[in-house]
């Protein structure tokens, strides 16, 4: 896959990938398809929250706004598949 074929996002208000990663990944096939993986519990300052519930929180958290970056959105059940 060439970079003419797909399109990477960097959002704003989640900390940037490490590695030269992007949040998310949108491929062009007649309908968009988005690609999100790797988000972790930090916040865009790099904090992470001490407990696991308001850790899972905040990945969620970043995962919605990644998708809201690249005018997306959950799937309707609120989980992720």
């Amino acid at each position: 896959m060439t970079t003419t074929t797909y399109r990477g996002v960097d959002v704003p208000g989640v900390r940037a990938p490490a590695g030269g990663f992007v949040h998310a990944t949108v491929v062009p096939a007649g309908s968009d398809l988005v690609f999100v993986s790797g988000q972790t519990p930090k916040d865009i300052d790099g904090s992470v929250p001490t407990d696991f519930e308001h850790q899972a929180r905040m990945a969620w958290r970043n995962v919605e706004r990644t998708l809201s970056a690249v005018a997306a959105r959950p799937p309707a059940s609120g989980r992720p598949s």
